[in-house]
């Protein structure tokens, strides 16, 4: 491949692309810290879960439980477990969001790394030529020169590197500076993604298991329900039939 027809301008274009890695590292850092927090946020509501949900087995196991108390305390454990449904949703979102991130990281790092071979065969190429020009060189200067600080000032003139080889090392530098910046990018976000992968995995399981606790205590809530509709139909038949009771004697006093 040829040296850029502007050696500066393709130096501040690498050095922009560097800027670019950093960058991405501060802003991956800062989505990371986020959903680091998401996840405690989430581990504590399903903490409160498993409170409410033993709560609510205490309640069911009293003798004397009330329907509507119990009933109550179901709504709020159904409640959570939507809230806590919806944070793991938007939880597995984040993480297709940031594997897809670190997926296209990946392929400009494999991109970068070709050019960064490209642009190191171009530098040894040029000084491989300078230093085969040079030998051909030395021989007639050596030879052609009056004097030996002639010779020397022409021979370091000829081993002098071009500015634009210059430019083209500075380019590589950069550039491997900007490959590092992005591996460890690469590295912290896989580290933190399959960390994410596990706790949404386990905060799946532990959901699936509380919500099959809950479909039991609702089933057992029903019982419950059926029971107290039964004793207040009870009551109410005892109520109807005293006060039938009640008007028969009425009648009679008044018939007599």
């Amino acid at each position: 491949s040829a040296l850029a027809a502007d050696p500066q301008t393709e130096l501040a274009r690498t050095q922009a692309q560097l800027a670019d890695a950093q960058a991405a590292q501060r802003a991956l850092e800062s989505v990371l810290a986020q959903q680091r927090a998401q996840l405690a946020q989430l581990e504590a509501r399903s903490a409160d879960l498993s409170s409410q949900l033993d709560v609510a087995k205490a309640e069911l196991s009293e003798v004397t439980a009330e329907y509507e108390r119990v009933s109550g305390l179901l709504v709020q454990v159904r409640d959570e477990v939507a809230a806590i449904t919806a944070q793991l949703a938007q939880l597995r979102a984040q993480i297709a969001e940031l594997d897809a991130q670190l997926s296209a990281l990946a392929d400009e790092i494999e991109q970068r790394s070709i050019e960064l071979a490209d642009r190191e065969a171009l530098l040894q190429e040029h000084l491989r030529a300078a230093y085969e020009r040079s030998r051909t060189s030395l021989l007639e200067v050596l030879l052609a020169a009056d004097s030996l600080d002639e010779a020397t000032t022409q021979v370091s003139y000829l081993l002098t590197v071009s500015d634009q080889d210059v430019t083209l090392a500075e380019e590589i530098r950069t550039i491997r500076s900007e490959l590092r910046t992005r591996r460890e990018t690469l590295r912290e976000g896989r580290r933190a993604l399959a960390e994410a992968r596990t706790a949404a995995e386990a905060e799946e399981a532990r959901l699936q298991a509380r919500e099959a606790e809950l479909a039991d205590l609702e089933a057992q809530l029903e019982v419950l329900r059926e029971a107290a509709e039964a004793k207040r139909a009870e009551q109410e038949r005892l109520l109807n039939e005293s006060i039938a009771a009640e008007a028969d004697v009425g009648a009679q006093i008044a018939s007599n």
